[in-house]
């Protein structure tokens, strides 16, 4: 598994949880803080872009991440 998947995946693992417990938003800095606890060091930029294209992600506005609701 290339490394920018193992992000990927580590992101959608986390957006999932937060979803299941109820959660409608979360901030990048939100997201940032808990990658950097797993060694995962991610400039916002680029974690914008990755959550953006996720379905589980509605959008993304002033850095933070509107989940969808099925």
């Amino acid at each position: 598994m290339r490394y920018a998947d193992l992000i990927k995946s580590q992101i959608i693992d986390m957006l999932a949880i937060l979803t299941g417990e109820g959660l409608d938003t979360v901030s990048i800095e939100a997201l940032q803080k808990e990658l950097a606890s797993q060694n995962i060091d991610i400039d916002s930029a680029t974690l914008v872009n990755i959550v953006s294209e996720l379905a589980i992600v509605d959008n993304v506005e002033n850095n933070v991440v509107h989940f969808n609701r099925v």
